[in-house]
């Protein structure tokens, strides 16, 4: 039997035009996004640590394969930072290797 069931991506949802907007006090765009445990704990430890949760919102537009509407594909995440590398420079390693004194004898030509 073959599992066609993919799980959806964590931090993911959708985003429709809002249908039901007859006033510009209801939002252009609704939808749900799924948010994993893992992400949520990392926010609240920023937080009690005394830093900023910061998300970052990724969209594309779409249309609905079923009903030909348009929505947003929607990601979050935690910003993107550039690890920083700390170069150091190392002395270079000179190996200081003792030569035996060896006399003529030591020669076997």
């Amino acid at each position: 039997m073959t599992n066609n069931f993919t799980p959806p991506k964590q931090n993911t949802g959708n985003v429709y035009k809002n249908r039901y907007k007859d006033n510009d006090r209801k939002p252009d765009w609704t939808g749900k996004i799924e948010v994993s445990k893992e992400f949520l704990k990392d926010l609240v430890s920023k937080v009690k640590n005394g830093d900023e949760a910061v998300i970052e919102v990724a969209q594309w537009n779409r249309v609905a394969k079923n009903t030909g509407n348009p929505y947003m594909y929607t990601t979050l995440a935690e910003p993107w930072q550039k690890k920083e590398q700390n170069f150091v420079q190392e002395e270079p390693q000179t190996k200081t290797e003792e030569i035996e004194e060896f006399d003529e004898d030591d020669i076997p030509f």
